[in-house]
């Protein structure tokens, strides 16, 4: 066997991982670690987009798509990326050996995790097999998605009876000692059970004979290749009188090997690893031969153990493709050393097979001298890939591992008999009371009537033919159950329940024999009158409507449907604007006024006219694209040093940049976020054309906004992407080419195929490739590191999404010349159809030289169909002339303490500008009087008419001008 326990308690520890690689059609991929804080944390993943690799009771790692990483991040799980190019080469799980003292050999293998019992690398199979030489034993994990378990039967003291029952007593009384020490020596004789070695044919079939020496009839060599070679597992077959589908395994490896500097292939005699475990098998085999049990049973010697598991991957993994319904794995590894007068005995189990251990617990305290103890099992033998692949699996261990280990003194002289024996009679018991018991009953589910009082309970039935019928446990704490009820059908109405009080339920099936199966796991209930709240409400602008979607999580059965409320400020509460019934979750607000948000909140409510709490809020304003420009600040804030501009040398820029264009908002979103105001497409729907810059290194991530952006475009939106990283802060992993699939945002919005997110610092310029754009060179004035040219400029990978629409309008200029990887490629296109544009310039444009970087301004903004406003010399004294009313976002916001505020006038106008606060009361009055036509900026210092600062938190701009109002929410945080 592989090295797994040196110390009872062993945990799991955090092993590593899995991505796919980025190949073409597929997403690019990293690997990520979730802690399991809370055992139920393994149901909130199972509704995430990910591929389980490897599951542990504390950790789950899993490949993730790194467009899908916004998912984990709204999830509030915790995660951490412990690997951007996995799949590279394969990891493997070694189990540290007490003799092996330094890690495997080798330069190309990568340690991703060590911990005191266990580490993973990344290798190839021929360190691989050097890390066996090395005494490691290397487990490969698997590339295949796993199932994610969250929990599984339990065991409750009330199910047993307290005295032994007399056909396990008389069964485990046919465990002979003198059978299991002939059988052992028989092993040892074969010199070497080496998986490589000439011995380990007859040794195999010496083993398959007697099976059929027994009496069985289904007997057969399982094969599977193994590292070059053919390996066999031996398979015997007892069928079942039930004849139901249920199968239980019995087995342990039969495979040997040295590592004291001996030859294996000569010498292994592998008694206690793992004769003992084989002999265990056979021994149960030979006493149940006779025996008629419900329950299918396959005895199996598994193969290939000492080199990875072969094996027992090989058929676990069948086992899965192939659906069959493994109630219990019982694997025998070590169980015949014992070196003390205490004799414990290790039941080693995951979280969801841990109601079996506690079964087998009790049956150790009955049946046999042993002293049980039950404990967290490791990746060190033939359970392991059982229990990843989603079955129910035990490793039965000696409590005190053997000094002989992997030595050529592992020989019968060297164990104990009589505690082997024991060990065996412990298995047989478990494998008895297993088979012959029902199977554990499968989807309990709750139903709320919604009278606080009675609640549903139902599940699956049970198909076996001798069922008698079920028992209900309910308590009102966890696993502690008060009352039993015995029920002839799977249904229960429960009445008489406390309102608000919550209630713990499980169901075992019981047969005509009392046999009973494990508890189902606890699901827990509360009685209310009110309906849970509808969770995920969620708000999308259009263009003459706003809608809503909600998630329908309602299991009330009185349920009647879902109120709808809305307000046009949250602090000034929210009225009923619609009834939805179920199980409608949607729902179109046509009753809305432009440039206006509306703030949604929806309430479950039940028959009887009872609500439940409110849903999350939702924000939401008509999608009208006429109100300019909107400038979105995703620049991280530098401190003015190299490659670091400050917020007011970029602000400033894009002010010189597009002056004389209709620029109505800007969004800081650095003090967005320091306000937790989140970017949304509400936001966004009023603006004709949304400029997004990042002009500063290590962008700030985007990957949340893109929900926002997927919306705005989906409305006909127009988008200006410009700036550093664009690519790396959409989530691609660094220094990586990488695929995008359909149903990203950077293909299916920004039509990138496929980029090079580059650690390059050769970008000097970049070379037009269409008429009207102008070429650009970096302006060494200002990108005074790298010789004057721009590192980690992002390309993209020819050719672009296929649509016709999509023009590359520049190329990477490289110093290095045609050299450098990137030169020539495109980092900048242009998508203009009549859905919606967009622009990405994938650089930043601070960097370039002014006039230029001017002249690309211009042509992308006619590209996006905005143009400079209209000005006529001598007729605008207080600025240019717009040709419509606007009030302009006001800048800074937020602002402390001081905002300009900016507003337009096509014609003579009497204008009022006020400021309001969240109650609607006036708190100050700007602007007052008839004005001629132009461009205004008025100030407000964060005070009322007499003097007094007003206090923190969100305020409102109006804007009164011939007929037509606009009103722009302000933040101050003092």
């Amino acid at each position: 066997m592989t090295w797994n326990q040196m110390v009872v308690a062993c945990r799991w520890w955090l092993v590593s991982l899995a991505v796919a690689f980025a190949v073409l059609g597929q997403s690019p991929a990293v690997l990520v670690r979730f802690d399991l804080r809370q055992p139920e944390e393994v149901s909130r993943l199972q509704g995430l987009p990910l591929k389980v690799c490897l599951r542990t009771d504390r950790f789950v790692l899993a490949t993730v798509a790194v467009t899908e990483l916004p998912h984990l991040q709204r999830s509030g799980l915790a995660h951490e990326i412990v690997d951007r190019e996995a799949w590279s080469q394969p990891y493997y799980l070694l189990a540290r050996p007490a003799l092996a003292k330094t890690l495997p050999a080798g330069r190309a293998a990568k340690v991703i995790v060590e911990s005191a019992t266990e580490t993973v690398v990344k290798m190839s199979a021929a360190e691989a097999l050097l890390a066996a030489q090395q005494g490691w034993q290397p487990v490969q994990l698997a590339e295949r998605p796993l199932p994610l378990v969250a929990g599984g039967p339990q065991f409750h003291p009330q199910m047993t009876a307290a005295g032994a029952d007399t056909m396990l007593q008389r069964l485990v009384n046919h465990v002979s000692d003198s059978t299991i020490a002939a059988y052992l020596q028989r092993l040892e004789d074969f010199r070497s059970r080496y998986s490589f070695s000439d011995s380990i044919v007859p040794a195999r079939e010496w083993l398959f004979k007697k099976f059929q020496e027994f009496g069985y009839r289904e007997v057969r060599f399982d094969p599977f290749p193994w590292f070059n070679t053919t390996q066999l597992n031996v398979v015997a077959t007892k069928p079942g009188t039930h004849k139901t589908p249920r199968l239980i395994i019995v087995g342990g490896h039969y495979d040997s090997v040295v590592y004291d500097g001996g030859n294996a292939a000569v010498y292994a005699p592998g008694v206690d690893d793992n004769g003992s475990g084989t002999v265990g098998t056979l021994e149960v085999a030979r006493v149940l031969a006779g025996e008629e049990l419900e329950t299918t049973v396959l005895f199996i010697p598994f193969a290939g153990e000492e080199q990875g598991l072969g094996g027992s991957r090989h058929f676990a993994e069948n086992a899965l493709n192939q659906g069959l319904p493994i109630d219990l794995v019982l694997n025998m590894d070590m169980i015949a050393n014992v070196s003390d007068a205490y004799p414990d005995f290790n039941i080693l189990t995951d979280r969801p097979t841990e109601g079996f251990a506690r079964l087998v617990e009790q049956l150790t305290r009955q049946y046999s001298t042993l002293i049980p103890v039950v404990a967290p099992s490791g990746s060190g033998s033939d359970h392991f890939y059982f229990q990843q692949y989603g079955y129910r699996a035990l490793f039965i261990q000696e409590g005190d591992f053997s000094p002989h280990w992997h030595r050529s003194s592992d020989v019968v002289a060297n164990i104990s008999i009589p505690y082997a024996t024991e060990a065996i009679k412990v298995v047989l018991a478990a494998t008895v009371q297993v088979a012959n018991s029902p199977a554990t009953p499968a989807g309990l589910r709750v139903a709320e009537v919604g009278d606080g009082q009675s609640q549903i309970l139902s599940w699956q039935p049970n198909q076996e033919p001798d069922l008698a019928g079920y028992k209900l446990y309910l308590g009102s704490a966890s696993g502690n159950y008060n009352q039993i009820l015995t029920l002839t059908t799977p249904v229960d109405t429960l009445r008489g329940l406390t309102e608000n009080q919550r209630v713990y339920a499980a169901v075992s099936a019981i047969d005509r024999s009392g046999n009973e199966s494990l508890l189902t796991p606890e699901l827990a209930f509360t009685p209310r009158s009110a309906p849970v709240a509808p969770a995920a409400l969620e708000a999308t602008s259009r263009a003459s409507t706003i809608t809503l979607t909600w998630q329908a999580n309602n299991v009330e059965l009185d349920l009647a449907g879902y109120n709808l409320y809305r307000s046009l400020s949250p602090q000034q509460g929210f009225a009923l604007a619609a009834f939805v019934p179920a199980p409608q979750t949607t729902w179109e607000d046509a009753s809305v006024a432009p440039h206006t948000f509306y703030y949604y909140q929806i309430k479950a409510v039940d028959r009887t006219a009872i609500e439940s709490a409110a849903s999350n809020l939702a924000k939401g304003r008509l999608a009208s694209r006429d109100q300019g420009i909107l400038i979105v600040d995703n620049t991280r804030d530098g401190d003015g040093s190299a490659l670091r501009p400050t917020d007011e040398a970029v602000d400033d820029f894009y002010r010189t940049l597009l002056a004389g264009y209709n620029v109505t908002g800007e969004w800081d979103l650095a003090d967005s976020t320091a306000q937790q105001i989140a970017l949304s497409d509400a936001d966004l729907g009023i603006y004709s054309t949304v400029i997004w810059h990042v002009e500063a290194r290590q962008a700030r991530p985007m990957t949340a906004d893109t929900v926002a952006l997927r919306k705005y475009l989906a409305q006909g939106g127009n988008l200006w992407l410009v700036g550093w990283s664009l690519l790396r802060s959409l989530g691609t992993p660094p220094s990586n080419e990488a695929i995008y699939p359909n149903g990203s945002f950077v293909r299916d919005f920004l039509k990138i195929r496929a980029a090079r997110v580059s650690a390059d610092r050769d970008f000097k310029a970049a070379e037009s490739q269409r008429a009207g754009y102008p070429s650009l060179k970096v302006d060494s004035l200002r990108a005074t590191l790298f010789s004057g040219n721009l590192p980690e400029i992002d390309a993209f990978l020819p050719p672009l999404a296929e649509e016709p629409q999509t023009e590359i309008i520049y190329g990477y200029v490289s110093s290095a010349g045609i050299a450098a990887v990137n030169h020539g490629r495109p980092v900048g296109l242009r998508f203009l159809s009549d859905r919606y544009r967009v622009v990405v310039f994938d650089f930043p444009l601070y960097f370039m030289e002014a006039g230029s970087a001017a002249q690309a301004a211009h042509k992308a903004l006619a590209d996006l169909g905005e143009r400079a406003t209209v000005v006529e010399e001598g007729t605008a004294p207080h600025g240019s002339v717009s040709q419509q009313f606007a009030l302009q976002q006001n800048y800074p916001n937020p602002f402390n303490p001081s905002t300009a505020i900016r507003y337009q006038l096509p014609v003579a106008s009497h204008v009022t500008l006020a400021i309001f606060n969240t109650a609607g009361q006036e708190v100050a009055r700007l602007v007052n009087g008839v004005q001629p036509p132009g461009t205004y900026t008025v100030s407000w210092q964060g005070k009322t008419p007499e003097g007094k600062p007003v206090t923190s938190g969100i305020y409102f701009c109006k804007m009164v001008a011939e007929g037509f109002t606009q009103v722009r929410k302000m933040a101050l945080v003092r």
